[in-house]
C-alpha cells in the first residue's frame, strides 16, 4: 500500500542533519517513517498526516521493513520522542501539527 501524504521539504530539512534510529538509538537512520500510517489501526486519512510529530527517523531495513510497526504502544513511544526532540530544538508548531495533535487526541 502506497501513501498518499508524504513529507514536506520543511520536515526533511529538520531532520536532515538526525542520523539517530528512534527505535534502538544506533547511528543509522536512513529513512522517514510515517508513525501513524495506513496500517495503523488509528489511521485516520489526510493531510495532516504530514505533520513533523508523524515523523520518525529509521533503519530502514533492521526497524522498518517487514516489522510490526503499527501497535498503539510502539506508535505511542515514536511520537513521544519525536515530540521530546521537537521540543529540545525549540520547533514551532504549525497548523498541520496542532491539527494532527488535535484530530489524533495526542497529549503529552
Amino acid at each position: 500500500m502506497a501513501l498518499s501524504n508524504r513529507f514536506s521539504e520543511d520536515v526533511f530539512a529538520f531532520w536532515c542533519d538526525w542520523y539517530t534510529d528512534l527505535i534502538d538509538f544506533k547511528n543509522d537512520a536512513n529513512t522517514l517513517h510515517h508513525i501513524i500510517s495506513p496500517g495503523s489501526n488509528q489511521y485516520i486519512p489526510g493531510i495532516h498526516n504530514e505533520s513533523i510529530i508523524n515523523s520518525c527517523p529509521l533503519n530502514n531495513n533492521r526497524n522498518h521493513l517487514h516489522k510490526a510497526m503499527h501497535n498503539e504502544e510502539k506508535e505511542k513511544m515514536l511520537l513521544s520522542r519525536v515530540v521530546t526532540i521537537l521540543k529540545d530544538k525549540e520547533y514551532r508548531l504549525k497548523k498541520i501539527d496542532k491539527d494532527f495533535i488535535s484530530i489524533y487526541k495526542i497529549t503529552w
